[in-house]
């Protein structure tokens, strides 16, 4: 699976072009690993619909994050990961286009924003363990009811 991520000089930031790696290629020996958050940023007002209909018959896993877009030090605009349910991506609709193709393969909730290291893979946290373990269960909550409302 090709995991796709989202910046400038990223091979399948944009699908087009993951697509046009994929498509004589056979799609039971190579696939996507969607990225719904960084699809979003690629394409926020409806580009990540249409790439996620277009890999299609490559799809063959789910990575679920949320972001919004806020002005770092300096200025410019860059996506900072928060809380599932609390940024841009449409996460409702997501999965219910999720639930419309069929998909029945694995999904993976990241955890990329703040969580004193453990964000990072960090072993040692700067937050006390039990709030790091809290965020998780939310975000899993929050995971399961969107699922659920999808009827996935």
């Amino acid at each position: 699976m090709w995991h796709t991520h989202s910046g400038v000089g990223f091979v399948g930031a944009n699908l087009w072009d993951i697509y046009l790696l994929l498509k004589d290629l056979d799609p039971k020996a190579v696939g996507v690993n969607y990225d719904v958050g960084h699809a979003t940023i690629e394409g926020g007002m409806g580009g990540w619909i249409n790439s996620f209909h277009i890999m299609g018959p490559y799809l063959r896993g789910i990575a679920v994050k949320d972001f919004y877009w806020a002005k770092d030090a300096k200025g410019a605009w860059k996506a900072q990961w928060t809380p599932l349910g609390e940024g841009m991506v449409h996460l409702a609709q997501f999965f219910g286009m999720v639930k419309e193709a069929g998909f029945d393969g694995p999904l993976q909730l990241h955890f990329e924003y703040p969580l004193g290291g453990a964000d990072g893979g960090k072993k040692m946290l700067s937050m006390p363990r039990e709030e790091v373990l809290t965020a998780m269960k939310r975000d899993l909550g929050k995971l399961h009811g969107l699922m659920g409302q999808a009827g996935l």
